[in-house]
């Protein structure tokens, strides 16, 4: 499963990672991009 079928599928998604480097933000700034492209809206709770 990709990140944009993971949007479709899925209400909420959860980015965990116990260490640095782990591409957490990677993934963050490739949902939000896929969600402004996509016109979604997204909530994402800091």
């Amino acid at each position: 499963m990709n990140l944009y079928s993971a949007l479709d599928t899925y209400k909420k998604i959860s980015i965990l990672g116990m260490c640095k480097n782990s591409g957490k933000t990677v993934v963050l700034n490739e949902l939000i991009n896929i969600c402004t492209k996509r016109k979604k809206e997204s909530a994402l709770p800091l």
